[in-house]
């Protein structure tokens, strides 16, 4: 699924309900969606902005940050979601016992 997009020369991020918005308009929470959404789901893509071009600049600078953190976080998908699950096991085994 295209979490990040180049459409009309705007940067858009996907948000939840599969509703896009500008790149410039993201809360802080809905970048800790993105980066949930892209820890659990295999499929994920960013249109690239070499390719496409984004008119204003602001747009520009944070469509670059934020799709270059969300592809490092996909390279890592793997090691992040087995240390999340490591995590909660630990927590079940230290918490769930009495």
């Amino acid at each position: 699924m295209k979490i990040l997009k180049i459409e009309d020369k705007k940067g858009l991020y996907m948000k939840k309900g599969s509703d896009y918005e500008t790149i410039d308009k993201i809360t802080k929470e809905e970048l800790f969606d993105l980066i949930e959404f892209v820890v659990d789901n295999n499929e994920t893509e960013f249109d690239d902005s070499s390719v496409s071009e984004i008119v204003n600049p602001a747009q520009k600078i944070i469509y670059d940050n934020i799709k270059a953190r969300l592809h490092e976080i996909k390279l890592q998908r793997e090691t992040i979601s087995s240390n999340k699950n490591k995590i909660y096991l630990e927590a079940i085994e230290k918490y769930g016992k009495k």
